[in-house]
């Protein structure tokens, strides 16, 4: 199963509540995800949000990448550095991997 965010809502100036984004998320579904990719990453806010609620609800969680696109809206290094805030929040074991260019970086290792 795909999420999907609203790429209008994704875009705003406001930061989508991450209680919206729960309600979307089944608990049991998120609960039992094991490999999950994003790709064409800006780092919006609700896409932020949703990665560090991802970190925080999949148990199950092995791997997780994240595909940034060219042009996004945050420095990758600032990225990799809330990635790793999130990560280290997370009770999760997850091998996570950010993607720019021909630069990978591994997060939290």
């Amino acid at each position: 199963m795909a999420y999907m965010v609203d790429l209008k809502e994704a875009q705003g100036d406001d930061e989508i509540h991450e209680g919206i984004l729960e309600a979307y998320m089944s608990e049991d579904l998120v609960r039992t995800l094991k490999r999950v990719t994003l790709s064409f990453i800006k780092c919006f806010p609700g896409e932020m949000s949703f990665i560090k609620l991802l970190l925080s609800k999949a148990a199950s969680l092995e791997s997780l990448k994240v595909m940034m696109f060219w042009h996004h809206i945050m420095p990758v290094s600032d990225a990799c550095l809330l990635f790793t805030t999130y990560k280290k929040e997370s009770s999760t074991q997850v091998k996570f991997i950010v993607e720019h260019g021909m630069d990978t970086f591994d997060i939290g290792s």
